[in-house]
C-alpha cells in the first residue's frame, strides 16, 4: 500500500505521466518533467514500483483524461473569447487584428492530443 501511495503521488508530481500514443497499445506511463535525471536514480524508483503498476496505469489514465478534458475546455472558451474580441475588430489597429487572428488560429482546434507532451 506505501509503494502504491508514492506513485500516486509521483503522479500528482509528475514525476510519472501517462502519454496516449496513435494506438492504444501505444499508450503508457512514462518519466514526467520532475522525474530524477539520472538512470540509477530511475531504476530504482521503476524497480520499486513496478508491483503497482496494474493499479497506477488506470490511475494514471484518469488523470490524463482529466486534465485533457480540462483543457479543452479552456480551450474552447479561448478560442470564444477570441472571436468575439474578432467582432470588434473594426475599432483594432492592423497589428492588433493580426495578433487576435493568431490567437484564434492556434486555440481553434479543440482536439485534446493535436498538441500534447512528446516524448
Amino acid at each position: 500500500m506505501k509503494t502504491l501511495v508514492e506513485g500516486i503521488d509521483m503522479l500528482g508530481g509528475a514525476v510519472l505521466r501517462w502519454v496516449s500514443g496513435p494506438k492504444p497499445s501505444e499508450d503508457k506511463l512514462v518519466w514526467g518533467p520532475n522525474a530524477p535525471k539520472t538512470k540509477e536514480d530511475r531504476m530504482r524508483i521503476a524497480t520499486r514500483i513496478k508491483p503497482v503498476m496494474p493499479k497506477l496505469k488506470p490511475l494514471a489514465q484518469s488523470i490524463h483524461r482529466t486534465i485533457e478534458e480540462t483543457l479543452s475546455r479552456e480551450r474552447a472558451e479561448i478560442a470564444a473569447d477570441a472571436a468575439y474580441v474578432l467582432e470588434q475588430r473594426e475599432n483594432l489597429k492592423a497589428g492588433q487584428r493580426a495578433e487576435l487572428t493568431r490567437i484564434l488560429d492556434a486555440n481553434s482546434d479543440t482536439d485534446p492530443k493535436s498538441d500534447g507532451p512528446g516524448v
